[in-house]
């Protein structure tokens, strides 16, 4: 349950980020550059720093989807009749 709390104020929040470090690059030769580098940097660490965490609180579901081990089929084992 706090799992779900948690997700649901980071993903709002990683999407305003993404959508500031989009802006932030298309507006870099409007804003100062000391600006910039502020908003556009201190961003992308808050936005990689957020992901990460989104990850690790999905975790398991990326194992369940991600990373399965599919098993092979002997067939000489699994088609014999005993």
């Amino acid at each position: 349950m706090m799992k779900t709390k948690v997700l649901k104020f980071i993903n709002p929040l990683i999407g305003i980020l993404m959508i500031n470090q989009i802006l932030t690059a298309l507006f870099r030769e409007s804003l100062p550059f000391n600006q910039f580098g502020m908003i556009h940097g201190y961003g992308g660490y808050l936005l990689s720093i957020l992901v990460m965490v989104h990850l690790g609180l999905n975790w398991s579901w990326l194992k369940a989807n991600y990373f399965r081990r599919y098993k092979v089929k002997n067939l000489k084992t699994d088609s014999m009749v005993q």
